[in-house]
C-alpha cells in the first residue's frame, strides 16, 4: 500500500501549487504503511473550484461543473450547478444527489489498479 501514497506525493510535488500538507499526509499513510481503505480513500478528497481544478489538472470538465472533489489516484466527482454529483469513469457517466455511493465507485475502481 505504501507505492499508493508516495505516488500521490510525488505527483503533487511536480505540480506548480503544490499542496504541502497533502504531501505531507501522503508521507505519513505510506510511513504508517496504511491500509487503502475507502475511509482513507475519501480522506483524501479535496475540493477545488473549476478554475483551480482545469489550471493545475488540466482536465475537461462538464459545462455546468461548479466544483470538483479530486481523490487519491487522480479519480475526480464534478458538482453539478443543480446540485447533483457527476462521475465519469471511462465514459460511463452516473449522477446522484449524495456523493456516497459515487465515491465507492470511484474508490472501487481506483482499488483495481494498485
Amino acid at each position: 500500500m505504501k507505492s499508493i501514497y508516495l505516488r500521490e506525493a510525488n505527483a503533487e510535488k511536480m505540480r506548480h501549487n503544490a499542496d504541502k500538507g497533502y504531501i505531507q499526509r501522503m508521507q505519513v499513510n505510506a510511513d504508517k504503511n496504511l491500509e487503502f481503505t475507502i475511509s482513507v480513500f475519501k480522506d483524501t478528497g479535496r475540493m477545488l473550484s473549476v478554475r483551480d481544478y482545469v489550471n493545475n489538472f488540466n482536465e475537461v470538465l462538464e459545462d455546468n461543473c461548479r466544483h470538483v472533489m479530486r481523490y487519491i489516484g487522480g479519480g475526480y466527482i464534478q458538482l453539478m450547478k443543480d446540485g447533483s454529483w457527476l462521475l465519469d469513469i471511462d465514459g460511463n457517466k452516473e449522477t446522484d444527489k449524495e456523493i456516497f455511493s459515487l465515491e465507492e465507485k470511484l474508490y472501487n475502481h481506483i482499488s483495481k489498479s494498485i
